[in-house]
């Protein structure tokens, strides 16, 4: 609708991402990404695509959801149209959702039979939503007190987060289609509490069944998933 304007990314930032394909070809799958000071974008290895997200604060967290784009921006998650990845209109079905506490990671979830699950996180609070399009959303409070610090919230085979309790694990219970969340390392409670707000990334090794977490003075934190329950090196 107007001149060209040269693409820039800027420098910085901290970045999140997203796999996902909102087509019906196998090899349409596409990074969706943010990182806290432009637009969030599409990538497919070639051409970096920001999407116009309808929002003044830019997003920090992305996942794609229920056939849907979500970003968390500040206290609050929106979320584009049902398919469409860059359509943020609330007229075809985008939307937000606010929380009441500054979004510190999105995690898909599995969820049960009927609908899937994305749990929202704080750094004092947990909250879950369920629903496959604004038509059916149910955004419930999962925890109170307990959240994650940011960029640590990783899907191993359950949810994992850090913050002040240490370790959390989120695990699918026989109630239906809800959650329990269990704290995996008071054994070193000392060294969670040395690294409060040093943590700078998590990763998974899949291969080792291990949660990683990275702090800024060099130190990392591995949580090994084993029969006879969980092991750590600091």
């Amino acid at each position: 609708a107007g001149p060209s304007v040269q693409i820039t990314i800027p420098p910085g930032g901290s970045y999140d991402f997203s796999i996902g394909n909102f087509s019906a070809f196998p090899d349409h799958e596409r990074i969706y990404g943010a990182n806290g000071l432009s637009h969030g974008f599409e990538f497919d290895g070639k051409v970096y695509l920001p999407i116009d997200d309808n929002v003044t604060e830019p997003p920090r967290y992305v996942a794609v959801h229920s056939n849907h784009l979500f970003f968390a921006c500040g206290s609050s998650i929106i979320h584009s149209a049902l398919g469409n990845p860059f359509n943020f209109e609330v007229v075809n079905g985008a939307g937000e959702i606010g929380t009441g506490g500054v979004i510190t990671g999105l995690l898909q979830m599995t969820g049960n039979q009927g609908t899937a699950a994305l749990a929202v996180f704080a750094r004092n609070s947990t909250w879950v939503l369920y629903g496959t399009s604004a038509q059916d959303w149910k955004f419930v409070t999962l925890n109170v007190g307990i959240g994650a610090w940011d960029h640590t919230v990783q899907n191993l085979f359950d949810a994992f987060a850090l913050d002040d309790r240490g370790v959390t694990m989120m695990q699918q219970t026989l109630k239906y289609g809800n959650f329990d969340s269990t704290t995996i390392t008071h054994n070193i409670q000392r060294f969670i509490d040395l690294q409060r707000g040093k943590v700078t990334a998590s990763s998974l090794n899949r291969q080792n069944n291990q949660y990683r977490a990275f702090f800024n003075d060099g130190y990392g934190l591995y949580c090994t998933s084993t029969p006879d329950g969980f092991a750590g090196n600091a």
